[in-house]
């Protein structure tokens, strides 16, 4: 009898990406809320959710460990991206995306998201 290992429970803004903090030691992993605004990130993570809206596309990533976020690209990249993958864009595929860190709301301590520039289907 096999049991299920359970999955972290997702916490919004927690996704962890690579990040260069330029002190010489090249880019590892961070949480994406210790990363300031503006801030470039490359993340590797599993769609959750997707939307289109007004030529722009809003995407859930979720990291298995724990983390997740909400990234915005512009969805004529978004296509081109799976069309070269051959399917379209669903929950449960793995992508990997480069942008800057963006603040979602100007309350403290909300959860910050990707302004993505490129995405490219990993799975």
């Amino acid at each position: 009898m096999s049991t299920a290992t359970p999955t972290p429970a997702s916490h919004l803004g927690r996704l962890h990406v690579e990040h260069d903090r330029g002190l010489g030691l090249g880019p590892s992993r961070w949480p994406l809320g210790e990363i300031r605004v503006g801030e470039t990130v490359t993340a590797t993570a599993e769609i959750t959710a997707v939307k289109a809206f007004n030529g722009r596309t809003r995407m859930v990533l979720d990291d298995g460990h724990g983390g997740s976020a909400d990234i915005v690209i512009d969805t004529s990249r978004v296509l081109a991206a799976f069309r070269a993958a051959g399917f379209p864009p669903r929950p449960g595929t793995r992508i990997t995306v480069h942008g800057t860190v963006a603040a979602r709301s100007p309350i403290p301590g909300a959860p910050r998201g990707i302004d993505a520039h490129a995405i490219r289907v990993v799975q």
